[in-house]
């Protein structure tokens, strides 16, 4: 995978092993720089194998190659500062580096010298008053809280989540919503660095939301290696705002003991905001092949919800349970990611996480080959308590998730039908085919097709006669990062046997709307099942409602009335009983 330049160098100015970048230039997919950790040296990386070397010969052509981006990136430098105008992209990051650790240094000098002359003289002024109360001393206090910032209040015109830079206009009140513009003057903005945002670590970043109210302190410390010209301002401790108007009103994301511990503070917060429950009935069937994960923590990744449906027995979907957390958490780990990395490198690691899983349960097939003819769907789905918060689903095979948003229905999920036309194109390439069997669509080889009567989907965890010597079904997901709204209400996770042949997505998110608010997830997840069975399905019927707890009564009542507005009417009445009986018990 590819890195880019700034992505290294901000690693190592991160690790504390970087003292000075003299220079830095990507060419054909490699990374050149001149770094100071002792002595100065040249080194030449590749960002395509992360391969090292030093250049020490200056006869070498990639060292004159240095010279002259150094001399470029200077005279660079020169024309942005005399220039009457500053192209907002450009970014010094010899001096971003610089400032780090200087501000840091001067700015913890001053606060602790102003705090001891303001205690030490209002303690002298205490001690001679002996009716003063020791517990309520301004000076206890002052000594305790330190003198008061003066914060000015912004709002944040633009921020690069992947590269962990931007910029905020330096008054709220005089700023355009970022819909209304997107170039501004130089003088109107405020670079600031994702260090400069109060709460942000290495381990747990932070990003700032475009169009934010934000409080903020300016830093005009930078001056330039190259020229002793001062550089424009920057913003620090920035901090985003519930209320422009109330400078105290900071997002609870930047406290650090709401952030200390994300084992804690992230699963109190998901499971206080998350509402859910899960069902798995056998219906016509003999065996409940079925299985579910609902609300598995995966640290400050969030919560996971899970459907996975078996076929040929159970085994597949009971590795599913066990080893899909573990697999997710370890590539999280693995990348280095956080919950606020792009979007891009999580949906990358969740695909490594569905093909891990999947050839272990190959391998293990090689030695046990009762598990040859298993499969399962899976169908995940995750809440993601970064800035902003999003929602994460990922699937292969014909499981479902369904989003009640406004009171409305809409698929996250697609099913891997054999009759899909890309679906079928990739298969027919791998060397299979796709036959009709007892009027179903179905993938099948020379050695499944009269045996296995072929396979129902194109993607899916196991089923060894399918992967292996030729891939006609793969494990790679469909994987979709949205963005939470506050117009979302819930989340149906369910197996096929929900939707086929016995209602459409609006007929079960308005049946599940309607029993939400009287019996909660619980209610709907049942109401749901209940009416699957009662129209004649034939497979086993699993469902989970994951309710976003951010609505009250009064809301959901409109959701209600939009979700049956949407909903047709059923092919076949619902009966009563199937409803409304709560003693009617699939395993009794």
């Amino acid at each position: 995978m590819k890195t880019s330049g700034v992505a290294i160098v901000n690693r190592l100015d991160d690790l504390g092993v970087l003292s000075r970048i003299a220079g830095l230039g990507e060419r054909r997919g490699t990374l050149m720089m001149r770094i100071s950790i002792g002595r100065e040296r040249y080194y030449h990386i590749s960002l395509s194998t992360g391969r090292c070397r030093v250049i020490r010969d200056k006869d070498d052509p990639l060292f004159e190659e240095m010279q002259k981006c150094e001399r470029e990136r200077a005279k660079s430098l020169e024309e942005a500062k005399t220039s009457s105008r500053v192209d907002p992209e450009f970014v010094d990051w010899e001096e971003a580096q610089k400032l780090a650790s200087s501000s840091r240094r001067k700015k913890s000098l001053e606060e602790r010298s102003s705090m001891s002359e303001y205690a030490a003289s209002d303690v002298a002024k205490e001690d001679t008053n002996p009716s003063s109360p020791a517990g309520d001393s301004p000076a206890r206090k002052a000594a305790t809280e330190g003198p008061r910032k003066d914060y000015k209040i912004g709002r944040v015109a633009k921020f690069d989540q992947t590269r962990g830079f931007g910029f905020i206009y330096r008054s709220y009140e005089d700023s355009p919503s970022p819909s209304q513009r997107h170039h501004f003057e130089d003088d109107e903005v405020l670079f600031v660095h994702r260090k400069g945002i109060a709460g942000s670590t290495l381990e747990k970043p932070l990003n700032l939301d475009p169009g934010a109210p934000v409080r903020y302190l300016v830093s005009s410390e930078r001056e330039s290696a190259v020229s002793s010209t001062k550089t424009r301002d920057q913003a620090v401790d920035v901090s985003m705002l519930s209320d422009p108007t109330d400078v105290d009103s900071v997002l609870p994301i930047h406290d650090p003991d709401h952030r200390s511990d994300p084992n804690d503070s992230k699963a109190a917060k998901l499971s206080s905001s998350l509402l859910s429950h899960g069902e798995s009935w056998p219906g016509l069937k003999k065996t409940l092949q079925d299985r579910t994960i609902v609300g598995a923590s995966l640290d400050a990744f969030g919560m996971l919800y899970g459907v996975f449906d078996g076929h040929g027995g159970s085994s597949v979907a009971d590795i599913l349970v066990k080893e899909m957390p573990r697999k997710l958490l370890f590539q999280f780990k693995a990348a280095q990611l956080q919950p606020s990395s792009p979007s891009v490198d999580i949906a990358a690691a969740i695909t490594a996480a569905f093909q891990q899983v999947d050839k272990d349960i190959l391998d293990s097939c090689e030695r046990k080959p009762q598990l040859q003819p298993q499969g399962s769907t899976a169908t995940i789905f995750m809440v993601n308590y970064s800035t902003p918060p999003r929602m994460i689903v990922a699937s292969v095979g014909d499981s479902r998730a369904v989003l009640c948003r406004d009171g409305r229905a809409i698929v996250l999920t697609r099913d891997h039908d054999p009759e899909d036309p890309i679906e079928r194109s990739r298969v027919e390439k791998a060397g299979g085919q796709i036959m009709m069997v007892q009027g179903v669509a179905r993938v099948c080889t020379s050695k499944t097709k009269r045996v296995m009567q072929g396979l129902a989907m194109t993607r899916s965890i196991g089923d060894y006669y399918f992967k292996r010597p030729h891939a006609l079904s793969i494990p790679d997901p469909d994987v979709q990062i949205l963005p939470l709204d506050q117009k979302d209400c819930f989340v149906l996770l369910a197996s096929d046997g929900i939707f086929e042949k016995t209602m459409t997505n609006d007929q079960a998110v308005a049946l599940a709307a309607e029993r939400l608010k009287a019996e909660g997830p619980e209610g709907a997840a049942k109401a749901v099942i209940r009416n699957a069975y009662s129209q004649g399905s034939e497979d086993n019927l699993s469902c989970i409602c994951v309710q976003f707890d951010w609505h009250d009564a009064k809301s959901l009542d409109v959701f209600l009335k939009r979700a049956k507005a949407n909903a047709t009417p059923a092919t076949q009445p619902i009966p009563a009983a199937a409803v409304e009986d709560d003693s009617f018990d699939m395993f009794a």
